[in-house]
């Protein structure tokens, strides 16, 4: 669990190979709670597209602020994927 929580993108790290290892992380943890608990969490794509963007760098402030634009009930993972991945090529010379 702290792996999960712990984890932030490291400078010069590739959009989508931190998108993977933070998908990767948040199945290995819910996983692990329904096995443990036989339970799982009650709503895992908010609480992993929350990680998502709370350990985005700087450099995706304006990303953030459109993505609060969005409405609720229309974000996904793969919403939020498609657009940071966007986002990093165009951040990208």
């Amino acid at each position: 669990m702290k792996v999960f929580f712990k984890c932030a993108k490291v400078p010069g790290e590739d959009m989508a190979r931190y998108d993977v290892k933070l998908q990767k992380l948040f199945t290995d943890l819910n996983d692990e709670l329904e096995r443990l608990t036989a339970t799982h969490l009650l709503d895992p794509l908010l609480m992993l597209m929350s990680r998502n963007m709370s350990t985005l760098p700087q450099e995706y402030f304006e990303f953030k602020t459109v993505w609060e634009s969005v409405f609720v009930g229309e974000r996904s993972v793969n919403l939020l994927i498609e657009g940071l991945l966007l986002a990093n090529r165009d951040a990208t010379p």
